[in-house]
C-alpha cells in the first residue's frame, strides 16, 4: 500500500503549502492531455473569455483560438517567449 495514503489530513494555518481540497485531488488523478491535443483546444476556447474578464481584459475576435504563438516579454524589448 502506498505509504502517501495513510497520511491523515492536516490543516495547515501557516503560509507555504496550503490544504487542498478533495476536489482538486480527483481532477489531478484525472488523465490528463497536452495542450495540442484537440481536446485541451475545445476547453480553453469555452474558458478562455472567463479568464480575460477574471484579469480585466475583453475578449478580442483574433483569440476565438488556442494555438502556440510566440510572444513578446514586456520586460525586454528584444526577448521572445
Amino acid at each position: 500500500m502506498n505509504a502517501l495514503k495513510r497520511i491523515q489530513e492536516t490543516l495547515l494555518m501557516g503560509p507555504g503549502p496550503s490544504c487542498v481540497p478533495p476536489a482538486v485531488y480527483d481532477a489531478l488523478a484525472l488523465p490528463t492531455i497536452g495542450h495540442l491535443d484537440p481536446r485541451f483546444i475545445v476547453v480553453m476556447d469555452e474558458i478562455k473569455p472567463t479568464l480575460l474578464t477574471a484579469v480585466g481584459l475583453h475578449v478580442p475576435a483574433h483569440m476565438t483560438g488556442a494555438a502556440p504563438t510566440p510572444a513578446r516579454n514586456p520586460c525586454k524589448s528584444d526577448a521572445i517567449v
